[in-house]
């Protein structure tokens, strides 16, 4: 399990975020979020506790993989891409997102 917790008083993201992990409960590429609380009673935060996805970077062993694999590789991650635009939530407006962090 990991917490995390939002430091950064961009609470409105942050419950989205939640409403994410609980819409898409069902979804095994996403992970499981157990536990989740914005009333601020036990810490001053928001956090949530999530599953711990186990693993390496794909990153740091891609070079191992022969051109057959990779292109296995690449097929999964379509299929799981497809899946995750798939996903149920609220949008964002991506815009004003980064309007407010510059």
């Amino acid at each position: 399990m990991e917490a995390k917790l939002n430091h950064f008083q961009n609470e409105d993201n942050f419950k989205k975020e939640i409403d994410f992990y609980n819409s898409n409960s069902k979804n095994h590429l996403i992970p499981r979020l157990y536990y989740s609380s914005t009333d601020k009673k036990d810490i001053s935060y928001y956090y949530e506790i999530i599953e711990k996805v186990n693993g390496v970077s794909l990153y740091n062993v891609w070079h191992t993989f022969s051109e057959e694999q990779r292109e296995e590789i690449i097929k999964q991650i379509c299929i799981a891409m497809k899946q995750m635009h798939s996903n149920i939530g609220q949008g964002c407006d991506w815009i004003s997102c980064f309007k407010e962090q510059f």
